[in-house]
């Protein structure tokens, strides 16, 4: 009898060995807890506004959900945002977010996560590497489609000017895509003719500045619009355009829905701009590194993007076209900004009706 007992035994131990070395090796690979998921957050630069804001509300975004962000500003130089993905790296975090100031060039900080086993989501900018996670920005070919749209609408007809981004940034290679799906048919049938075109390098004020002005004077200033790919970028060449007396004549795009770029709509300087929601794509893209990092699945995935050969998950975000014309309903309207802040360079009995 104890001899049937001590068989019994030791085939019941057996058969539950497998059930506890599942036990063991699910603690060891399962979900992160979230009070325990440290993020790194990668800014290209904290220069331009909308930059500075997201990273503001990521901070504090992080601190509302209970999870550890480290934020690094490269301060538009790529070997110094590489040096600091691998400090990121170094520190041990579980989910890299990167908004790469050269999407070509910071691809060896993406190689490096790789190596060390960190996911990696590239923010706006898509890093042209394979191994990506995710990406989390906008379709900024549409963008671009929707910033000519409305260049096209006003001014059928003219000479145009297309200041574009960094050359190291397939952000301004997409917008300008989608500028030329666009203008295209008005090329080839005469009604547009593109007189000047540049990439602007950090996506520098000053240069937008200097190539506007060269622009006005081989054309004597005969322009009637400028594609240009950032708000930062469009209050430069408005500032080309004044010194020729013709802010307010000349159409100008931008991007970004920066404060400044709201108040020169107000006054007629700047024809539109398309406005991202920081407080939305800031807090996308904590909840998207959360998730990875915790082993979810992230159920706003809404698409994909090719970056180095290989499809990547994506989600994908809406931007608003701001003209003088949806100002206030959007921006006024949805409390993104107050009506003192966008119209305090306006005459107050021109302020529209609350």
């Amino acid at each position: 009898m104890k001899k049937i007992v001590w068989f019994v035994s030791i085939l019941v131990l057996l058969l539950t060995l497998p059930l506890f070395g599942a036990g063991v090796e699910e603690q060891k690979t399962g979900a992160k807890a979230k009070e325990d998921v440290v993020i790194g957050f990668s800014f290209p630069t904290l220069r331009e506004e909308r930059w500075a804001i997201e990273k503001d509300i990521a901070i504090e975004y992080a601190k509302e959900i209970g999870i550890t962000l480290i934020v690094q500003d490269a301060n538009t130089d790529v070997n110094v945002q590489n040096q600091q993905i691998d400090n990121l790296i170094t520190q041990g975090v579980d989910c890299l977010i990167v908004g790469p100031q050269d999407v070509n060039a910071c691809s060896a900080g993406l190689d490096a996560a790789e190596e060390a086993g960190i996911p990696v989501i590239s923010y706006l900018r898509l890093i042209n590497n394979p191994g990506l996670t995710m990406f989390v920005g906008n379709d900024f070919v549409l963008v671009g489609e929707d910033m000519a749209k409305c260049a096209v609408e006003a001014v059928p007809k003219g000479k145009y000017v297309i200041i574009a981004g960094d050359s190291g940034d397939n952000v301004s290679y997409q917008l300008k895509e989608g500028f030329y799906n666009i203008i295209q048919p008005k090329i080839d049938s005469g009604d547009i003719k593109v007189v000047f075109e540049q990439h602007i390098d950090t996506w520098a004020a000053e240069r937008a500045m200097a190539n506007m002005e060269n622009a006005l004077t081989n054309h004597n200033n005969d322009i009637q619009a400028v594609l240009v790919e950032n708000d930062t970028m469009a209050g430069a060449c408005i500032q080309a355009l004044k010194a020729q007396r013709l802010a307010g004549k000349v159409y100008v795009t931008g991007m970004d829905g920066d404060l400044a770029a709201l108040q020169r709509i107000a006054e007629g300087t700047q024809s539109m701009t398309m406005l991202f929601e920081h407080d939305v794509i800031a807090r996308a893209a904590v909840d998207a590194a959360v998730d990875v990092a915790m082993g979810i699945d992230h159920k706003a995935v809404n698409g994909s993007v090719t970056a180095g050969g290989e499809e990547v998950p994506a989600v994908l975000l809406s931007a608003s076209k701001i003209t003088p014309d949806s100002l206030f309903e959007i921006v006024i309207g949805k409390n993104l900004q107050s009506m003192e802040d966008v119209y305090k360079n306006v005459p107050k009995s021109q302020w529209p009706s609350k």
